[in-house]
């Protein structure tokens, strides 16, 4: 339930900066695709990081 309101918000504030015109939609797109990058490459180095950890 947390991920789903913290997801809507996200959502809700990109929407808001193109309504307020403070961006243009490319931007606010470019946004979620470059923070959805790094959130799957720091979740994939933790997963590596944790696996290696427990071998250890």
């Amino acid at each position: 339930m947390l991920v789903a309101a913290c997801s809507a918000l996200v959502l809700a504030i990109g929407a808001s900066r193109i309504y307020l015109g403070v961006h243009y939609p490319s931007d606010v797109i470019g946004g979620y695709l470059a923070s959805g990058f790094w959130l799957t490459s720091t979740i994939w180095a933790y997963r590596r990081y944790d696996r290696h950890r427990d071998r250890g």
